[in-house]
């Protein structure tokens, strides 16, 4: 099985010694190269990465990318897992990787728990008008979503950051059904008045809706939920 877990950065970063990870440059259209694999090759959307973020990672990844398992993660943020007798957290390693995917078909982050519902939560940090302009999408081309869309919004657990490891013909139906919304979205709105940090508005919605998608198709799959590691700071999720 030939794995691919991308690791999206803006920056230069430590080389990681592996064959299962990396590194991606998103934004590059944008920006110096760094000499990573870039997300301006091939069938992309790396201009748009003010606005989708480490989407236009996931675009390339769909487009581009044929591995059998593919993955995304941060370059701060890893799926991490505990020795059992340090009590410490590590990274996953090529051989965790190769161990999980044989026993499972999708691998997530653990659920976090907000304040507020998902929608409240979005609506009250962001547009509200973007995230219904989401559910016009749902019941225009997805309608059989409707009602995981607004079970997901009233609940407040969450997987955040966009990351995940999975099997590509199970990605690839998740990454069609995403762009679908948020190409219906992005015809919808108009950001140039968004300040910088709102006009990130793709990755923040694709965050809310990779819950809509695994909810709705949980059923149909073996999932391992994993802790995710900030390695600037240690913390654990």
């Amino acid at each position: 099985m030939e794995v691919n877990v991308f690791v999206a950065t803006h920056k230069l970063v430590e080389n990681i010694n592996s064959n299962v990870y990396k590194l991606i440059q998103v934004g590059a259209d944008l920006n110096e190269n760094l000499g990573y694999l870039a997300d301006n090759t091939g069938d992309n959307i790396s201009k748009k990465n003010k606005s989708y973020c480490e989407l236009t990672a996931l675009y390339w990844i769909w487009k581009n990318n044929q591995s059998d398992y593919v993955g995304l993660c941060h370059y701060r943020r890893f799926f991490c897992k505990k020795n059992l007798i340090t009590k410490k957290f590590k990274i996953l390693n090529d051989k965790d990787i190769y161990n999980l995917i044989r026993k499972y078909d999708l691998i997530l982050p653990r659920e976090a728990c907000l304040p507020l519902n998902i929608y409240e939560h979005y609506c009250e940090n962001h547009y509200k008008k973007d995230l219904d302009f989401c559910f016009e999408a749902i019941q225009k081309f997805f309608p059989e979503y409707v009602d995981t869309y607004n079970e997901t919004m009233h609940q407040n657990k969450i997987r955040l950051f966009n990351m995940f490891i999975g099997k590509k013909e199970i990605m690839n139906e998740y990454f069609s059904w995403l762009f679908t919304i948020l190409g219906y979205v992005e015809s919808k709105i108009d950001i140039r008045e968004y300040s910088d940090y709102q006009k990130r508005v793709f990755g923040y919605l694709s965050e809310r809706l990779f819950n809509v998608w695994i909810n709705h198709n949980k059923m149909n799959y073996s999932i391992k939920e994993i802790f995710v590691m900030n390695t600037e700071d240690g913390k654990v999720l």
